[in-house]
């Protein structure tokens, strides 16, 4: 018998808000969550380490956003900063 595949959130992360949608236990369908608040970065994490106790995460994905021309920017940088400490 196989394992389930790991349960994982993705995570869009803006400068005020934050949008997070979480896989079902087959890792499918994604099911969105409500936003969560992105002005204060230590009560994010905080946030995404309960919804991750809550709903049994095991993995972040945080979304790279691409400038017009594929290239990284300041949001870019941001994103990742925030993927390392998440």
């Amino acid at each position: 018998m196989t394992e389930p595949p790991p349960r994982v959130a993705a995570v869009d992360l803006g400068k005020a808000r934050a949008g997070v949608a979480v896989a079902d236990e087959l890792g499918l369908l994604a099911h969105a969550r409500p936003f969560l608040d992105a002005r204060d970065r230590r009560a994010l994490l905080a946030a995404l380490a309960e919804l991750a106790r809550d709903e049994g995460l095991e993995r972040f994905l945080v979304g790279l956003p691409l400038d017009m021309h594929g290239g990284e920017g300041p949001a870019a940088r941001r994103a990742r900063e925030f993927a390392q400490q998440l």
